[in-house]
């Protein structure tokens, strides 16, 4: 039953790096994005469409993040979850 702090713990400490992770990744795909694309003296509307495809770029790359996720839980055993929780709360 003292486990159940550990995974609440676990669980915490994974939705602050999420905070952190999410929002740098897109901004440095952003800034990547953009540093490749740019000419060395872009017109007017060369700097909106570079910047317009480097924020579909850098939201796009949260897909890695949604894709590393769905492979995790591919391998999780949802029976052997069950068993700990019930084991957990007493039952």
């Amino acid at each position: 039953k003292n486990q159940a702090a550990e995974y609440y713990g676990f669980y915490n400490m994974l939705g602050k790096f999420a905070a952190i992770i999410g929002p740098a990744l897109m901004g440095i795909v952003g800034l990547v994005t953009r540093r490749m694309l740019m000419p060395a003296s872009p017109t007017t509307e060369q700097l909106i469409t570079i910047g317009r495809l480097a924020s579909r770029w850098s939201i796009a790359s949260i897909l890695i993040l949604f894709v590393v996720g769905a492979v995790l839980f591919y391998f999780v055993d949802e029976e052997k979850g069950r068993q700990q929780v019930q084991y957990l709360a007493g039952d």
